[in-house]
């Protein structure tokens, strides 16, 4: 069963039909589901993931993927994809990307065929961790922050944000994990 509460994790993925499969559940979760060789590799060729909701995804390294200016991953990851709903939820100063339009402009250069199956809701005024309780708030130095420039990242939540993902989680995972 997919979880429906939201999650710290850059790419919070839910999983369908592949709860159960340990290596399916810890290594299948690191990735935006790219396609149906990653899945098979994890969960068997007979799982597919029903839904996606990464949550506040560092989004400036995949655009870099998409212009080809990665050197271990190219372009072709995004040609395929699960062929289910994904859902990106971000915050519009995120310390990561240090540009509120870095999920939408990495959607935009997404292939049509993945594009037409890939939103984004950016939650103005938060940042990275909005959905952290008061007492995990903290600020720390990463070398992947500030598109690739390094620096502080700060990690703090708001609550009314929170709630509004949550809410939304709930809501996109109950309308893509009904019994079809």
């Amino acid at each position: 069963m997919a979880s429906l509460r939201t999650s710290r994790a850059s790419t919070t993925i839910t999983r369908a039909n592949c709860s159960m499969r340990s290596s399916c559940q810890s290594q299948v979760t690191t990735a935006v589901g790219r396609g149906s060789r990653r899945r098979a590799n994890y969960c068997g060729a007979q799982y597919r993931f029903a839904a996606h909701l990464p949550v506040y995804p560092v989004c400036w390294p995949q655009s870099a993927i998409l212009q080809g200016k990665n050197r271990g991953l190219n372009a072709s990851v995004y040609q395929a994809m699960t062929g289910s709903p994904v859902h990106i939820l971000a915050g519009a100063i995120d310390d990561f990307d240090d540009d509120p339009d870095a999920c939408p402009k990495f959607i935009q250069a997404l292939p049509a065929s993945v594009r037409s199956y890939v939103t984004v809701t950016v939650y103005p005024d938060v940042g990275h961790g909005f959905d952290v309780p008061k007492s995990e708030e903290r600020t720390f130095e990463d070398p992947v922050a500030h598109m690739g420039h390094g620096g502080m990242v700060r990690f703090y939540g708001d609550a009314a944000t929170a709630d509004k993902a949550r809410a939304f989680a709930v809501e996109f995972f109950k309308s893509n994990l009904a019994a079809k």
